[in-house]
């Protein structure tokens, strides 16, 4: 039933300059490394590139609209405070774990089981994702006006 998935980490933390383009071809190839090594045709590539695809939507929803606010270059709790990084994190989460249980079960057989596996799913990778902030802390870089 708990099959965490804390991968797509890398997705979450890349910087914000980044071209929507390249993370979705970032979010491409890490899930097509992932889709090799467990042997499953595309599960995770896909997955990986809804989440790079959600990723701006979600990041202009909890990014701080103050530019005096907004000064790093990259998500992380410093940068986006814990709340709204959570929320970001939590979303993209849920929607990883939704889309690659759906296209692993490829019918719903039972709803309730289905539900229940993706709420603990995304619970266990918040919970990991969480202690991952806490003992790997970055040295953030903050933007500047000048190139």
């Amino acid at each position: 039933l708990i099959t965490p998935y804390i991968y797509f980490l890398f997705i979450l933390w890349l910087p914000f300059y980044i071209k929507n383009g390249w993370v979705l071809i970032l979010g491409f190839l890490l899930g097509m490394t992932i889709d090799y090594y467990t042997i499953t045709p595309g599960l995770h590539a896909a997955a990986s590139v809804l989440v790079a695809f959600l990723r701006p939507i979600i990041i202009n929803l909890f990014a701080p609209k103050d530019a005096t606010e907004f000064s790093y270059k990259e998500p992380s709790p410093k940068a986006m405070g814990w709340t709204a990084y959570l929320l970001y994190a939590l979303i993209l989460s849920f929607c990883h774990n939704t889309y690659l249980l759906l296209l692993e079960l490829m019918s719903f057989g039972s709803f309730l089981h289905f539900l229940m596996k993706i709420i603990i799913t995304t619970a266990i990778s918040m919970l990991m994702i969480i202690i991952a902030e806490l003992i790997f802390p970055r040295k953030l870089k903050f933007r500047s006006n000048t190139a």
